[in-house]
Order: structure tokens, then C-alpha cells, then sequence
């Protein structure tokens, strides 16, 4: 029965860590979603990235991103969730 009731606290633990976390990623997510559609745009993308210190990534590579698109859907739609 005790280790059941350590199980449950570690649990509710991780729950509350992963809602902050929502939390902040839906705050990071809003304040780069100027247009308020629920979707980033490539400028709004490259603005949080940009926004990133230290530097996420430099202009070379970002200029790869505009090309690979599934890599912007897949970082958009994750912080969308």
C-alpha cells in the first residue's frame, strides 16, 4: 500500500511539471503568433527562432529551414498542441 502512495506522489509530481511546462510553451507560442490565427507563419516562426539566446541557429541555416518545410510544420504543430 506505501508503495503505491510514493508511485501516486511521483505522479502527480510529473503531471504538474508537464501542465507548467504546457503552460509555457502555450505563452512562448501566443506571444510569437502575431496575427492570433493559432498557427505560425514562417516569419513568426523565424522570429522565436531568432529570439532564441544563444542563437538557436545561424542565418545559413535558417535559410535551409525556408526549403525544408516538414521542419517547420513538425516544430509549428508541436507547439501548437
Amino acid at each position: 500500500m506505501r508503495e503505491s502512495w510514493g508511485l501516486d506522489m511521483v505522479l502527480d509530481t510529473i503531471l504538474i511539471f508537464l501542465e507548467e511546462q504546457e503552460a509555457a510553451l502555450i505563452a512562448i507560442f501566443s506571444t510569437f503568433d502575431v496575427d492570433g490565427d493559432g498557427h505560425l507563419s514562417l516569419q513568426e516562426f523565424i522570429a522565436l527562432i531568432t529570439s532564441i539566446s544563444p542563437p538557436a541557429t545561424n542565418a545559413a541555416e535558417l535559410g535551409k529551414l525556408t526549403k525544408n518545410t516538414s521542419s517547420v510544420v513538425v516544430v509549428v504543430y508541436y507547439c501548437s498542441i
